[in-house]
């Protein structure tokens, strides 16, 4: 077996790319990982397309980084951080399309758990109640809504900051 790794680490984040073996249903062969670490509770996976040899994994044929989707994963502790951003701002949501692709479950008014933006009025606080908390307030015709939220961690990239949260109500 061939182990090809290597490491690369920046200011922003560390990253790690392998080759790896894999094996799916009859199919077998190498991919390129690349696996990014964020924080301390969260990862970011990128793979490529399936190569017969491992020198070929992460070539540029079977991995392109720009293209590839990221598989974001967190830990399953409840252990919080601070979130990455502070103060009180204004959900902005599109009249056309708002519940396109939303299950029944979140288009329920009545079901407590299920995550409501409407257009009238809606607006983000993070960290005014303690650093690693958000809330989500909707006010709208039918219904006001109220989620809160514990940040698991963050990170900035490209100008674009990016939050991983989890619900305090499930």
């Amino acid at each position: 077996k061939e182990n090809v790794t290597t490491s690369v680490s920046n200011d922003a984040f560390d990253v790690s790319q392998y080759v790896v073996h894999f094996t799916s249903g009859c199919k077998s062969g190498f991919t390129c990982l690349r696996i990014y670490k964020r924080s301390n509770q969260i990862i970011e996976l990128q793979y490529g397309s399936s190569a017969k040899q491992p020198s070929d994994a992460c070539s540029q044929h079977h991995f392109k980084p720009y293209n590839a989707k990221y598989l974001t994963l967190t830990t399953m502790s409840s252990d919080t951080s601070d979130c990455p951003f502070e103060g009180i701002y204004a959900v902005n949501v599109p009249d056309d399309g708002l519940y396109n692709g939303l299950n029944d479950r979140q288009l329920n008014p009545s079901n407590e758990k299920s995550l409501l933006i409407c257009s009238e009025q809606s607006s983000l606080n993070s960290r005014c109640n303690s650093n690693d908390h958000i809330q989500l307030q909707s006010k709208c015709t039918f219904n006001d809504n109220i989620r809160n939220f514990r940040c698991k961690g963050g990170w900035k990239e490209n100008e674009t900051t990016y939050l991983v949260a989890s619900s305090n109500e499930d």
